[in-house]
């Protein structure tokens, strides 16, 4: 846990949104994530945030788009919810 810990420092969440927000540049978006740090097999960390469409929120759906795994270099996967 304590390895965990010292990521989450080195690695917010709010950076991870940021990385996601310049990677994919749509206003319409607006990033969630449930905070929770994950691992791939590779040993890396990442997030898993939701995209969800501000337009289809109001209009009064989930706007959910999809999933992103942003991990802490900055690459921006298209994933699914974990």
């Amino acid at each position: 846990a304590m390895f965990n810990e010292h990521q989450e420092v080195i690695f917010p969440v709010e950076k991870a949104i940021t990385y996601a927000e310049e990677a994919l540049d749509n206003d319409d978006l607006v990033f969630s994530s449930d905070g929770v740090l994950h691992k791939d097999s590779d040993g890396k960390v990442f997030y898993s945030l939701k995209a969800q469409s501000q337009d289809l929120i109001d209009d009064g759906g989930t706007g959910t788009v999809g999933f992103y795994d942003v991990y802490q270099n900055g690459d921006v996967v298209e994933s699914k919810p974990r």
